[in-house]
């Protein structure tokens, strides 16, 4: 998470991009909070644009030219600002409009049923009972959590809140239904060094913890020495969804 409203910075969003990065994870996003404007004296929809894109800016400028880069907007109901689905319909476009990068909407159907205008990609919440590791949790193609809704099929799953991911407990996990070539299609991605990238069936046969690549032209600040990083660590704070591709 980068930004909340006008009014929340989370400080720790660039660091994590930057680990990612460095990990030769080949994807990597930013998801902002979407806020109704005057609530709490949060500034409009396009000023909240303005303030993500700003703090992101200062925190990981190099988020310009990574090319799996994308945005998640976080569109939710609480019982202090039941944030309406036209605000983060709104923001999505404006963030497309004024970065040319993709956007994911997370707008569970248990919030906003079937009421999510415009296209854009959905991220849905659907969870499945108890707690464990990511993989064994997961409750496959068939679970209702896939079903269409508003007019699209969920192109995201977050099904636990609960997933040990790495040797942190507690994660949010989430599916994605595809090859790791679907995802970049799916984000408009250019091309990745398949050479430095970590393919997604590297991640998955892990538990979560990867290793950052050894120096290379793209990455000279490795030196070599090839730390871990843990993967829920890695993507947690960027984006609290934390990420499980098939």
């Amino acid at each position: 998470k980068v930004t909340e409203g006008t009014r929340t910075i989370h400080t720790h969003c660039g660091d994590k991009l930057r680990a990612a990065a460095d990990a030769g994870i080949p994807f990597i996003g930013a998801y902002v909070v979407v806020r109704t404007p005057g609530n709490n004296n949060h500034g409009s929809v396009s000023a909240q644009v303005n303030f993500a894109i700003d703090e992101l800016d200062k925190q990981y400028p190099a988020w310009r030219d990574h090319p799996g880069f994308f945005w998640q907007v976080d569109l939710e109901k609480w019982s202090y600002d039941a944030v309406s689905q036209n605000h983060g319909v709104e923001m999505c476009r404006l963030l497309r409009e004024r970065t040319d990068r993709a956007t994911i909407l997370y707008a569970p159907r248990w919030a906003y049923g079937n009421s999510i205008g415009g296209n854009d990609p959905l991220w849905n919440s659907h969870y499945v009972s108890g707690s464990g590791n990511y993989k064994s949790l997961y409750p496959g193609s068939n679970y209702p959590g896939w079903d269409r809704m508003s007019g699209r099929t969920p192109a995201i799953l977050q099904y636990s809140s609960k997933a040990t991911i790495g040797g942190q407990q507690n994660c949010d996990a989430n599916a994605y239904r595809g090859t790791e070539a679907d995802f970049a299609a799916l984000i408009g991605a250019a091309s990745v060094d398949e050479g430095e990238m970590l393919t997604v069936n590297d991640i998955w046969n892990t538990d979560g913890v990867v290793e950052a690549p050894s120096a290379s032209p793209s990455h000279p600040d490795n030196g070599g020495t090839n730390s871990h990083w843990t993967a829920a660590n890695v993507i947690r704070s960027t984006n609290d969804h934390a990420r499980k591709l098939l």
